[in-house]
C-alpha cells in the first residue's frame, strides 16, 4: 500500500520494511525447493548447504538478506570458519581445497583439547567442536588430494547426521559440478556398515 521507487521495488528497503523483487523470488524458490536436510544439523552447516553449496560467489546484498533470516549465523561466523570471504559487493565461497589447511589445524587442536581438556592457549575457533560442514569439507579436500581418509571415516561413520549430509550433498550438487564425484566417494566411504 506504499508507493516505492523502481530501485526499492528491485532491491528492497530494509528501513521501510520493503522486500525487493529478488528477495521475494529467492524466498519463493527456497520454499518451493526446500531440501530436507538431516535433523540435528548445526545452524552454520544448515545455512551453508542451503545458501552457498555449489556456488563460487553470491552478491553481498542477497547474502545479507538471507543472513537476516538466520539469527544464529553471521557473515563473521562464516568468515571465522573460512567458509566465505567478503570481497567488495560479492561474498566468495571458499572451496574445500582452500580450507584444507585450516581444517587440518582445527582437527589437530580439537583432538589435542579432547586429549587434555582445559588445555591453555587454544584459540576459540579451533577449540570448538568441528561442525558437520567442516568435517565433510575436510573429508572432501583430503579425497581430492588422494589422501587416505579411512581413519576419519571410521571415526565419523557413526554420526548419522554427517553420513546423511554427505549423501544429500552428493545428490544435491549439479551432475556436472566438479566436486560431485568427490562427495559421492566421501558419502560411500562414510556409509559403511
Amino acid at each position: 500500500g506504499q508507493p516505492v521507487s523502481l530501485a526499492q521495488a528491485i532491491d528492497g528497503d530494509e528501513e521501510r520494511g520493503i522486500e525487493g523483487i529478488g528477495q521475494i523470488v529467492d524466498r519463493s524458490v527456497a520454499e518451493a525447493t526446500a531440501w530436507d536436510w538431516p535433523s540435528g544439523l548445526d545452524p552454520l552447516s544448515h545455512f551453508y548447504v542451503d545458501n552457498l553449496l555449489g556456488q563460487r560467489a553470491v552478491p553481498y546484498r542477497q547474502l545479507r538478506w538471507r543472513l537476516s533470516r538466520h539469527p544464529h549465523v553471521t557473515l563473521e561466523s562464516l568468515e571465522k570458519r573460512h567458509l566465505a570471504r567478503r570481497s567488495g559487493d560479492r561474498v566468495r565461497v571458499v572451496p574445500e581445497t582452500k580450507r584444507a589447511g585450516f581444517l587440518q589445524k582445527m582437527l589437530e587442536q580439537v583432538e589435542a583439547q579432547q586429549a587434555q581438556p582445559g588445555l591453555p592457549g587454544m584459540d576459540s575457533a579451533a577449540g570448538e567442536e568441528m561442525i558437520a560442514i567442516a568435517r565433510l569439507h575436510l573429508l572432501a579436500a583430503l579425497t581430492q588430494e588422494g589422501a587416505d581418509i579411512n581413519h576419519l571415516t571410521a571415526r565419523w561413520s557413526d554420526d548419522n547426521t554427517l553420513v546423511a549430509l554427505a549423501r544429500q550433498v552428493a545428490d544435491r550438487l549439479h551432475p556436472r559440478h566438479k566436486s560431485r564425484p568427490v562427495y559421492q566417494q566421501v558419502a560411500d566411504a562414510l556409509d559403511i556398515d
